[in-house]
């Protein structure tokens, strides 16, 4: 009777932590910059689904653990619905796998897996502004050269739109200007690797105007 009250025990609990490791990779991947919409909605309605299936599991739970000997203390819902992660559901360890075993259960283990991942991102992001701080300053660079050809443009034509025009690239300018300080700051920085220049927009940038303008 004790192997079989074990084995029910061993069994629901190894049903709730499947449902509840599932529940936190569902979060994980629900927090990913990443993920989209669709695919965001789609998780939000199986946690919805997972939370009821893992209330179900809790009770499947509680009811093995009584009929051990020593009766084990039942498991609160609450407590299970807010587990953020896995070393937090410490009766993994009571698991057939023997999980407490594991090298990641290990509290050191778990925050150098945890640094790593961080610093792996952190490389990632430092590629990223490099290229993204390139692109803002081409993009300021074929701007102010569409903005010269445009209102020469409208000059020569004596066209009453200048005023107006000019106006726009005056502020355009302005805000370029903040920008583009901040620019320079990022080619500043210690241990920037990215191009320090202006590069070319594939497949070029040629505005109407600045083709009226080259021809003319």
């Amino acid at each position: 009777l004790q192997y079989i009250a074990t084995r029910k025990y061993q069994r629901a609990l190894g049903k709730l932590q499947r449902l509840v490791i599932q529940r936190l990779f569902e979060l994980h991947k629900l927090n990913l910059s990443q993920t989209g919409y669709r695919m965001r909605t789609y998780i939000a309605k199986n946690l919805q689904r997972r939370c009821r299936a893992i209330r179900n599991a809790v009770k499947q739970y509680n009811a093995a653990a009584k009929e051990l000997n020593p009766p084990r203390e039942p498991l609160d819902w609450s407590k299970v619905s807010h587990y953020a992660f896995l070393e937090e559901f410490t009766l993994l360890q009571d698991t057939q796998n023997q999980l407490h075993d594991k090298p990641w259960s290990k509290p050191a283990v778990r925050e150098t897996m945890r640094i790593a991942r961080r610093i792996a991102r952190a490389q990632e992001e430092i590629s990223n502004v490099s290229r993204e701080a390139r692109r803002l300053h081409t993009f300021i660079c074929d701007e102010e050269n569409m903005f010269v050809a445009v209102l020469g443009n409208l000059k020569k034509q004596n066209s009453i739109l200048h005023g107006a025009v000019q106006d726009y690239v005056r502020h355009r300018r302005a805000a370029n200007a903040r920008n583009l300080a901040y620019v320079m700051r990022i080619y500043s920085l210690d241990g920037f690797q990215g191009e320090k220049s202006p590069g070319t927009r594939a497949g070029g940038f040629i505005h109407p105007a600045l083709a009226h303008a080259a021809s003319s």
